[in-house]
């Protein structure tokens, strides 16, 4: 939030038996991934102020959950973004093809299936950005510190739902 604005969001849907929202277009391809044993997380819900789209507010909301991921030990970050957003989180941050064009009924929009493999991110990371200028040093805006971050020892106390609010986020 920059003052009484929000500025960005993101959310972080981690697998379970109901499965993941992009299951319902990319299933096959998390199921090959489920069936490695790999522990998948999907980053949804992205959204960013037009009055901010060119202010990095994205960046640092994907550090933390960057970290908040890691801490929790995933495997796997997995998104499904419209075509012409692909190039960004390939050539920048450094995820991957998982499925290919498909259209999304929920957002009536064609997407592609991305994932970043968490278990070798640092290392890619590193060896994409690790010498340059430390204003563009991706590797250490998300990797510095995530071992004695406080965000890893914040996620890492679990946090029961009780029923007040398991009420607000699923009958209201």
């Amino acid at each position: 939030k920059s003052h009484d604005t929000v500025v960005s969001t993101l959310t972080q849907v981690f697998d379970s038996p109901l499965r993941l929202p992009i299951d319902e277009v990319y299933e096959k391809e998390l199921d090959e991934l489920r069936l490695e044993g790999r522990r998948l997380i999907e980053i949804s819900a992205l959204a960013i102020h037009k009055e901010y789209r060119w202010q990095n507010a994205y960046m640092p909301l994907f550090r933390s959950m960057f970290k908040h991921a890691l801490s929790c030990e995933a495997t796997d970050l997995c998104i499904a973004v419209n075509p012409k957003h692909r190039a960004f989180y390939k050539n920048i941050l450094l995820f991957e093809d998982l499925g290919g064009e498909k259209q999304y009924p929920k957002v009536s929009a064609p997407s592609v299936a991305l994932r970043l493999d968490l278990t070798t991110a640092e290392k890619r990371l590193e060896q994409i950005y690790g010498r340059m200028k430390p204003d563009s040093d991706l590797h250490d805006y998300f990797c510095n510190g995530i071992e004695n971050s406080p965000v890893k020892e914040f996620f890492q106390t679990k946090k029961e739902m009780d029923s007040s609010v398991i009420q607000y986020f699923f009958v209201k």
